[in-house]
């Protein structure tokens, strides 16, 4: 399970599994779940967007740095991985650790 609300997960680590070979990476995809696309369609009532900070933070999720964002991240990231930027990789960690924290924060709405 993800938040994407795009299918942007799934697309991207499909075609990366081609890439290196991997068709049992591919096979695990057909389980994934794109929870930001049941919001979307099914779950909540008329928020303006339906992203994951907008969703989390409506039912009283606080990020620790409300700043970063996936486009921060990736940017960052890509950086990294073309001229050897170091980032701030604390950053980069709390980031991601409020991501899921933040998904964990819908699905135990969901599941209440």
């Amino acid at each position: 399970m993800y938040y994407g609300g795009n299918y942007f997960d799934e697309q991207c680590l499909s075609r990366r599994f081609e890439e290196h070979g991997i068709p049992e990476g591919i096979n695990h995809l057909e389980r994934a779940h794109d929870l930001g696309i049941t919001a979307q369609q099914e779950l909540f009532g008329p928020f303006n967007r339906h992203k994951l900070d907008v969703v989390a933070s409506a039912l009283g999720f606080e990020y620790q740095d409300p700043t970063v964002d996936g486009f921060v991240v990736g940017s960052k990231y890509t950086r990294y991985l073309l001229d050897g930027e170091e980032p701030d990789w604390d950053q980069l960690k709390q980031y991601n650790n409020d991501d899921v924290t933040a998904l964990k924060t819908i699905v135990d709405h969901i599941r209440s």
